[in-house]
């Protein structure tokens, strides 16, 4: 913990490493999945800051040939601010590569040429995506001539005198640890999103600089705080915003608080920042803890008056059933029938069927496989979600087999819809196995024009 410009408390609890007795400590370099987009997210300003990047050039202007495509929407509008916000079309994606996997492509390049695909209009919805932060790593890459762990290193941390951070799973950083049991070693390709580690030392330095406490800022400009807070956009939960790998709640329990937050199946960390009580609050670990934010707010709760009141009153109602009123109506009438399409991948198109009845059940087939029932369509945002168990057959899904595909679709014209369909590793499989591809459907009651076929296209 940090106030008032000066580290008032840190302390190390269990083992870093368990098998060897090796005690955690302030100092013991964890692994922070999602707070690498925060540290990723002020490199980039960073940059911005010398005139390296516009963040309003679209992304594709640094990738070199690794460029974006879309079938429907236009690349070119997928912008460096709008990829740092989560705004610019592209959706879920996560993938890592195992040290038992020598055929485990690790081309950054790859990954973009692959899955960089623009599945929404720029600039018209949130979606969470490492694959974004993982182009902004490659840019990175690209403009410092530098790889992206030493890029942040040498520009950005070494400047506020952070100096416990590597790149996650190398040899400085504590293993990680799922279950308890020690996770094999891998690397994450989208290593701006999730590739990189720090103490939580490092971790409470960092947010001193985000609070401006003097001691911190050293010769780093505090502009590169005011300009993150400015660039945020509503996050798909209403009571958040979110720029550029930070987390901003106008009200957290009486206070604003803007956080980084990540955390894996074996790993996490935590960084809170009251601007109003100039207080840092940082955690981190390789167990996979999710209660970190429960301990973060445990420990706001003795600092700040009134904290403890309004957390109090929160998990009080945390039980309380949500009294709707009148049922909501499935929307499901325009999806009765069969529907007809293909899932395009970069390895080739894969014909899916969908049998919808009114009452949301469906039955699948994917890539000729027989029909199998599947679980309820349901109504999301302004589309529609559909699930299924099948094998879209690349490369990268073939090594988490077995997963289930996700599919998130929306009327584009009379009888059609189109999405993202999305494989989602099972429970207990390997991470890394979640992967988007662009989907059309048309439904088979109405004439059916061609069905595009052709790979997606670039601008």
């Amino acid at each position: 913990m940090a106030r008032r410009g000066r580290i008032i408390w840190e302390r190390g609890y269990g083992w870093a490493i368990p098998e060897r007795r090796v005690a955690a400590t302030p100092h013991t370099l964890f692994g922070l999945a999602s707070v690498s987009k925060s540290i990723t997210g002020l490199e980039l300003m960073l940059l911005s800051s010398r005139g390296l990047v516009d963040p309003n050039a679209p992304v594709t202007r640094y990738l070199a040939g690794a460029k974006l495509t879309s079938p429907r929407w236009n690349p070119q509008a997928a912008t460096v601010r709008r990829i740092a916000t989560h705004t610019a079309g592209l959706t879920s994606f996560d993938a890592v590569c195992y040290d038992d996997e020598p055929d485990c492509d690790r081309s950054l390049p790859d990954m973009i040429r692959h899955h960089g695909i623009v599945f929404w209009k720029p600039g018209t919805r949130f979606d969470y995506s490492n694959l974004g932060y993982g182009i902004l790593s490659y840019l990175i890459g690209q403009v410092t001539h530098r790889p992206f762990a030493a890029a942040v290193k040498q520009d950005l941390l070494a400047r506020l005198g952070i100096r416990e951070c590597a790149q996650d799973r190398t040899s400085p950083v504590a293993p990680h640890y799922q279950d308890g049991v020690h996770a094999p070693g891998q690397v994450e390709l989208a290593q701006g999103a999730s590739g990189l580690a720090c103490s939580v030392d490092a971790l409470v330095r960092l947010g001193m600089f985000m609070l401006k406490d003097k001691g911190a800022v050293r010769n780093m400009p505090t502009a590169l705080v005011d300009q993150i807070l400015a660039g945020s956009v509503p996050a798909d939960d209403p009571t958040l915003r979110y720029s550029s790998g930070w987390w901003i709640n106008p009200d957290q329990h009486g206070y604003r608080l803007i956080y980084a937050s990540g955390g894996t199946l074996d790993s996490g960390a935590l960084l809170y920042t009251f601007p109003s009580a100039d207080l840092a609050i940082a955690i981190a670990g390789n167990g996979g803890n999710p209660r970190m934010a429960d301990v973060a707010d445990q420990i706001a709760a003795k600092l700040l008056p009134g904290y403890a009141a309004k957390l109090a009153k929160r998990l009080s109602r945390a039980g309380t059933p949500v009294t709707t009123g009148t049922a909501a109506v499935p929307r499901f009438a325009s999806l009765v029938g069969t529907w007809t399409g293909e899932i395009t991948t970069w390895a080739g198109t894969r014909p899916v069927r969908f049998i919808i009845r009114a009452d949301g059940s469906t039955m699948a087939s994917i890539n000729g496989a027989p029909f199998a029932k599947e679980r309820n369509a349901r109504v999301y945002r302004d589309g529609f979600v559909l699930g299924a168990h099948g094998d879209v057959d690349t490369p990268e899904t073939n090594r988490r087999r077995p997963y289930r595909i996700g599919f998130e679709l929306y009327r584009s014209g009379a009888g059609v819809l189109e999405g993202a369909a999305t494989t989602w590793q099972d429970p207990g499989a390997r991470n890394g196995g979640v992967f988007s591809y662009p989907v059309q459907l048309i439904r088979d009651s109405i004439e059916r024009p061609a069905i595009r076929s052709k790979s997606p296209r670039g601008r």
